[in-house]
């Protein structure tokens, strides 16, 4: 159940997935795509790790990993689809999951379908380039790693390739982000996981610093889960070349709150607090309009404008809270692919308008959360590039480059996965997190500035049936 509140209190573990939906083109040849029926089993070790920004966490660097997966679809009276992958930590013994597909479907007509499950859904080039998890949720094992998930429920789906295209989602409940496991001991958050960051065990109150002690509270998995949501989507055919999507949502984000026993102000606690843990749920409204043009049949590009209002809970000063502002995300993106040469190329400019803020209660900070911020870019540019080419064996090279504006921050992926032998596969992934500059706000909290030189190398061995 802990692991349902992740999102607040970490961010992720330094290890991977195979990501087969990927590799698995490089069977027969560069030119084919995934294949509908596989089996896999993996592992992966991380061989470098720059120790310097995770030794004040004590956790050693190094993690293997062990998984297995399934990507199947059954194509019968009934179309089912599965997606999913079992990942076992050595280092936190534990185990996740990566399951964005599975469901039923019926099929009412050739263009309509309604389905039941998870199911992934394209909604915007925003969620899928950003991975900003505003639509669907995430799980995550990596500080730079998000898997996108779907949203659980009753799926409707039309579609008409050559005019129009529509989705409806309907729940009764939300599956919110996943992340690391964690415990509670000794009333301090603990985990066996480089890239956890837990609360802090100092407040400072004017000239005095109070310690902090915790207690999780363990409301029922339905108290958090069971919360209706509603989405859906609207692509339309402007012309020969543009296509206009319209998404809206009304769905539930759940968070932490610290609550504290305050009786006559921040003096009476003396020099020990002890403070509760407890998770909350509250709705956003998600409106937010696409519009992409076709410019050459392997050449597009197109605009997002989000608008994200979250509508908190006022909670009294009792009670550290995580402030959301009304926030506008403005996205330009550009799109090139070429099924000749197995080439893909995206490019992104965005930009996000309001959304974190400094916390509200007693013991809030006016510059910096004790929260993990919900929006990790501000004011970025990514290059995303995909090349499948053949050197004496097939060989997938990719590539993820990250530039923050505000952050003066850039994050770099490189990752090689070679078809070395028939269903056998190696790869290498490679991550750098660099500060170009210390001539940024420091008044303002910033996302990656704690992963500065937290670089690591990772090798990994694949097996497709």
């Amino acid at each position: 159940m802990k692991s349902v509140f992740l999102l607040f209190l970490a961010t992720t573990v330094s290890l991977s997935f195979a990501a087969p939906t990927t590799k698995y083109r490089l069977q027969t040849d560069s030119k084919t795509h995934t294949k509908n029926n596989i089996f896999f089993i993996n592992t992966a070790s991380v061989v470098y790790t720059d120790l310097n920004n995770f030794s004040k966490r004590t956790v050693d660097g190094s993690t293997q990993t062990f998984g297995f997966g399934i990507h199947k679809k059954w194509q019968q009276k009934f179309p089912t689809q599965l997606n999913a992958e079992l990942l076992w930590s050595s280092a936190e013994q534990s185990v996740y999951h990566d399951i964005p597909n599975a469901f039923a479907a019926y099929q009412i007509s050739e263009s309509q379908q309604i389905s039941l499950g998870r199911k992934k859904q394209k909604w915007s080039a925003d969620d899928d380039i950003w991975e900003r998890g505003l639509w669907e949720p995430r799980t995550y094992f990596q500080i730079t790693d998000f898997r996108m998930q779907s949203l659980l429920g009753v799926h409707y789906n039309y579609e008409n390739p050559q005019k129009h295209r529509a989705f409806l989602v309907a729940s009764p409940v939300f599956i919110p982000d996943i992340g690391v496991k964690f415990d509670v001991v000794d009333n301090q958050f603990v985990a066996n996981n480089p890239s956890f960051k837990p609360p802090s065990t100092v407040i400072q109150a004017g000239s005095t610093d109070i310690s902090v002690s915790y207690d999780m509270v363990n409301d029922e998995p339905k108290d958090v889960i069971f919360h209706p949501l509603a989405a859906g989507k609207v692509s339309l055919k402007t012309s020969k070349a543009g296509r206009l999507g319209l998404m809206a949502a009304y769905k539930p984000l759940n968070q932490l709150v610290l609550e504290a026993p305050v009786i006559n102000g921040v003096k009476d606690y003396g020099t020990l607090l002890h403070a509760k843990v407890r998770p909350e749920v509250y709705y956003h409204q998600l409106l937010s309009a696409q519009y992409t043009h076709d410019l050459t049949g392997q050449l597009k590009a197109g605009v997002v404008l989000t608008d994200d209002k979250p509508n908190l809970k006022n909670r009294s000063q009792l009670y550290l809270q995580k402030k959301l502002h009304h926030s506008q995300i403005y996205t330009l993106f550009m799109e090139s692919f070429n099924d000749l040469t197995d080439t893909r190329l995206k490019m992104s400019y965005s930009v996000v308008d309001g959304g974190d803020a400094p916390d509200r209660g007693e013991f809030a900070s006016s510059n910096n959360s004790r929260f993990p911020l919900r929006f990790h870019y501000t004011d970025a540019l990514k290059l995303i590039f995909e090349q499948a080419m053949n050197v004496y064996v097939p060989l997938l090279f990719t590539s993820d480059l990250t530039y923050d504006f505000d952050q003066k921050v850039s994050l770099i992926k490189v990752g090689f996965d070679v078809n070395v032998l028939e269903g056998l596969f190696v790869s290498l992934q490679w991550r750098d997190i660099s500060l170009w500059s210390n001539n940024y706000d420091k008044s303002k909290e910033h996302y990656w500035h704690g992963y500065i030189d937290a670089d690591f190398a990772q090798l990994g061995v694949s097996y497709v049936f």
